[in-house]
């Protein structure tokens, strides 16, 4: 068999099949003489020529397949001859969707224990769409199910085997080349150091804050002892003068306490003057 033979044999297996087709299958298809190693380089040769040639029909290698495609280029056209619609999923299912990728095999409580909330609806979708399946159950008490992705995750994402997969170095560099394209790279790459900077700032300030306060706290704190010193000793002092009128006016203490006590009123002396005054009236009186 020649080799546009087998290019014409392998172009009919593809526009057939409905999934990629690997190329152990191919070589089965195409009997003795052919093994894998063959088939790809046949089947990179048929790649080349046909992005090459701007054809509308594509061959691409996914999900460790080969699968036909039309040309991305003539999409507007296709749009007005077919109605297609866009392929859409929630954050929850594109969250839990990003864990299987790049955890599988994963059990559902480590989806919830990563994403903080409950998946079961998040996965009931991603199998219902086919991105998703059970893989397998693991050993451990409960015996959980054991999620990962499928052949149909790979053709969505245009991949051809898990490895294939973005890294977080390619995630970054992605959004940067999205942002200056947007034209606010410009914009996030000036204000980000501007941030940082503004929170570092705060940051020594509070601090700085905070040790005044402390010491303007033991500053009051000393201040307080000293006016609680000043007070002692003031009362000291009234205790001591006070101490010293009484024992000037011939009173004792003991006097003072037994008086507090049983509440008696010291009896005041009568006035001399005023005694004399009182007898002098009633001798007038009598002689009259």
């Amino acid at each position: 068999m020649d080799e546009q033979r087998i290019k014409s044999v392998i172009e009919s297996i593809l526009l057939v099949s409905d999934k990629p087709v690997s190329a152990r299958e191919i070589a089965d298809v195409l009997g003795e003489g052919f093994d894998a190693r063959s088939v790809k380089k046949v089947m990179d040769d048929m790649i080349s020529s046909y992005n090459s040639a701007n054809s509308g029909i594509l061959i691409r290698e996914v999900a460790n397949g080969y699968q036909y495609y039309t040309n991305p280029e003539n999409a507007e056209y296709l749009k007005k001859l077919i109605d297609i619609k866009p392929f859409k999923l929630s954050k929850a299912s594109l969250e839990t969707l990003a864990i299987i990728a790049y955890r599988q095999p994963v059990t559902k409580s480590e989806i919830e224990e990563i994403r903080g909330v409950d998946s079961t609806g998040a996965l009931r979708v991603l199998i219902e769409k086919k991105l998703v399946k059970i893989v397998g159950k693991k050993d451990e008490p409960g015996r959980p199910f054991l999620y990962g992705t499928t052949k149909e995750f790979m053709e969505f994402f245009d991949l051809k085997s898990l490895s294939d997969l973005p890294t977080l170095k390619d995630l970054d560099q992605i959004a940067r080349e999205i942002n200056e394209e947007s034209g606010i790279a410009s914009q996030s790459t000036q204000t980000i150091p501007n941030e940082t900077d503004s929170t570092q700032k705060i940051d020594v300030s509070k601090y700085i804050k905070e040790d005044n306060r402390s010491e303007e706290a033991g500053e009051e704190e000393s201040k307080e002892e000293e006016v609680v010193g000043q007070f002692d000793e003031a009362l000291k002092k009234i205790e001591n003068s006070n101490r010293l009128v009484k024992e000037t006016l011939g009173l004792s203490e003991s006097q003072n306490i037994s008086d507090d006590n049983t509440g008696e009123k010291e009896e005041v002396p009568p006035n001399n003057a005023n005694t004399s005054n009182a007898q002098e009236n009633l001798n007038d009186k009598e002689e009259e």
